[in-house]
């Protein structure tokens, strides 16, 4: 194994300090490992999401090729939103409702005859 020295910034010394401290490692040496490996797993895991990316992108670029897709439609787009919101907005009305008639009907019960 290789030693090398390095030179840390306060805050990055103190945060090796704190995971000794906190038992999860034995020494220096096994924070900046565990540093690097999660760096380069990290790395690795940007590289795979790039690729994926690249591949949808050339799956699609395809499909408009082949006139497989049709052009988005901003105004339908915006209706079915707006509808959506204006369902959900009726539905919480309609939940605010029921609490409201069961909290009357509550109280009705609860008046002296």
């Amino acid at each position: 194994m290789l030693t090398r020295n390095i030179s840390l910034p306060v805050e990055l010394d103190n945060a090796v300090q704190g995971y000794l401290e906190s038992g999860l490692y034995g020494n220096y040496s096994e924070v900046i490992r565990s540093a690097i490996r999660i760096m380069l797993e990290v790395r690795e895991q940007k590289h795979v999401r790039l690729e994926m990316i690249r591949q949808d992108l050339q799956k699609s670029l395809a499909q408009v090729r082949r006139g497989e897709v049709t052009p988005l439609n901003l105004a339908e787009i915006k209706k079915e939103v707006d509808d959506e919101l204006a369902a959900e907005e009726l539905r919480r009305e309609n939940e605010r409702n029921d609490r409201q008639w069961k909290a009357g009907r509550q109280n009705y019960r609860h008046m002296p005859k």
